[in-house]
């Protein structure tokens, strides 16, 4: 089973996914994008360029470890920004009879806008960038604005579906 959360950055992805891990009597590990890119050497994460080149293949290969990670049995909380339609239709592709309970995260500009500079890890404007690109590509078993509903309802949502049916990722179309 994966619990797929696709949202801009900044929108509470991994706050979720680690209140999930704790909250969820199942055992899921937490896949997060961020983590994935940062084994990258620090001087390739600094430098957009050398970013740019050998990002694709770390994505793909982010997302065929996640494939062979749920073949194997494990339980999955999958942490993604699909910044591109090409990396949602390669896991559309790749998780095909996977089951997963595919959950959108947003949040105003504002509040978006308010965490990234909160952070300090974030370069400012990039959930903005991703706020009118990751939503394009699919429909979502559940969508959820974090700047409206608080972290416990959050929960309460999806432990509530999990409890009543799953739907699997949709091939775009």
């Amino acid at each position: 089973m994966i619990i797929w959360l696709n949202g801009p950055s900044s929108s509470g992805k991994t706050t979720l996914a680690l209140e999930l891990q704790k909250q969820l009597s199942v055992n899921y590990l937490h896949f997060e994008l961020d983590k994935f890119i940062a084994m990258l050497p620090e001087r390739i994460q600094e430098d957009r360029l050398a970013l740019e080149k050998n990002l694709p293949t770390l994505i793909s290969l982010f997302h065929k470890n996640i494939h062979e990670f749920s073949k194997q049995g494990f339980s999955l909380i999958v942490d993604h920004v699909f910044e591109q339609e090409s990396w949602f239709l390669e896991c559309a592709e790749l998780m095909i009879n996977t089951d997963i309970l595919y959950v959108g995260l947003t949040a105003d500009l504002g509040t978006l806008k308010k965490r990234e500079i909160n952070r300090g890890n974030r370069s400012i404007g990039l959930s903005e960038w991703h706020l009118g690109r990751v939503h394009n590509y699919s429909n979502y078993d559940i969508f959820i604005d974090s700047s409206k509903i608080k972290l416990s309802e959050q929960i309460s949502i999806i432990k509530n579906h999990l409890s009543s049916s799953c739907l699997g990722l949709r091939r775009y179309e």
